[in-house]
């Protein structure tokens, strides 16, 4: 009877923790003001006053901006195919000093990734994946500095 107990409530909060991504939980507010057509640049700053580095482009329209250790890590989210936001990142790398890698851009399936080094040897990864539920794309740029 005990261990019936535990697996229900188990059960319960497993139900409570899955649905509770279907209703909104999470979603943070946006400037009804300001649509990504108006904005002829993404983001500089983060909630937390992070700034992102001059020569790391941010994609138009981008939201849920997290800069992580003063620039070495860039998160965000921006609506869209992925396809399109490989597009943007291979050309804004490139007029921004960014030459690529010996590893080939590739997409598969939801996931992309591509790298990118400068003329002093820093090396950046911008990794991607799509969510199909959202129309959404998830992304994760990475720099390393010399």
């Amino acid at each position: 009877m005990k261990r019936n107990l535990l697996v229900l409530a188990f059960v319960w909060a497993m139900l409570v923790f899955a649905l509770s991504g279907c209703f909104g939980a999470g979603v943070e507010e946006v400037d009804p003001n300001v649509t990504p057509s108006q904005v002829s640049e993404g983001p500089r700053m983060d909630t937390e006053g992070q700034e992102v580095p001059e020569d790391i482009p941010i994609m138009p329209g981008a939201y849920r901006l997290d800069v992580i250790s003063s620039g070495s890590q860039i998160n965000f989210t921006i609506d869209g195919d992925i396809q399109s936001v490989m597009d943007y990142y291979a050309a804004e790398l490139a007029e921004n000093g960014w030459e690529p890698t010996r590893a080939p851009d590739s997409v598969i399936g939801v996931v992309g990734s591509m790298s990118r080094q400068n003329a002093v040897g820093d090396v950046v990864s911008v990794t991607l994946q799509y969510n199909s539920n959202g129309n959404f794309v998830t992304v994760t740029i990475a720099v390393s500095r010399k």
